[in-house]
C-alpha cells in the first residue's frame, strides 16, 4: 500500500513545517481502537510506529563527537525519570552519577530544556581528539552508566 493511498483516503491534515518541528512527537494509531469498520479495513494491512524525536535548536554543534574531558550528572527531578534519564540509544544518566560526555551532548544538556536538571563540568577550552560516542545495546545500557 503506498503513501499516496493513505494520503487520499484516510487523513489529509494540513501542518506548516513550523508545526511539524514543534510537535515532533508522531502519534501512534491502534487499529485495535478503531470504530469505523471501514477505516479498519482500509488500515488492516499497515503497520503504525511511535516515536519521539528530541529536536535541540543549538547553532554550534560540531559534525563529530569530539573530546574536551566534559563530566554530565543528572541532578534528578524529571517527571518518571527519578532515578535515571535516558538521552538516546547510547546515553543514560544514572542520577547523582558522574558520565564522561562529548561536546555536543554536553552543549544539549547545558544549553537546552535540559540544563535545569543536569550539572556539566568542564568546558571546550582544550580539544583531546574525537570521543568515543558508539552506540550500545540496550542491555549494555543498563549495566553500564544506567541502573
Amino acid at each position: 500500500m503506498d503513501n499516496d493511498f493513505l494520503k487520499k483516503k484516510i487523513i489529509n491534515v494540513p501542518i506548516s513545517v513550523g508545526e511539524l518541528i514543534d510537535k515532533i512527537t508522531i502519534l501512534e494509531i491502534k487499529k485495535d481502537k478503531l470504530k469505523n469498520l471501514k477505516l479498519k479495513n482500509i488500515v488492516k494491512d499497515i503497520k503504525f510506529y511511535s516515536i519521539t524525536f528530541r529536536l535541540f535548536k543549538l547553532n554550534d554543534l560540531e559534525t563529530k563527537c569530539e573530546e574536551y574531558n566534559q563530566v554530565a550528572i543528572y541532578n534528578g527531578g524529571i517527571k518518571e525519570q527519578h532515578l535515571f534519564y535516558v538521552l538516546d540509544d547510547h546515553h543514560c544518566f544514572s542520577k547523582n552519577k558522574k558520565i564522561k560526555v562529548c561536546g555536543n551532548t554536553a552543549d544539549m544538556l547545558e544549553k537546552s530544556w535540559l540544563s535545569q536538571y543536569f550539572t556539566v563540568i568542564g568546558d571546550k577550552s582544550k580539544h583531546y581528539g574525537l570521543f568515543d560516542c558508539q552506540k550500545k545495546d540496550k542491555t549494555e545500557l543498563l549495566k553500564g552508566s544506567c541502573c
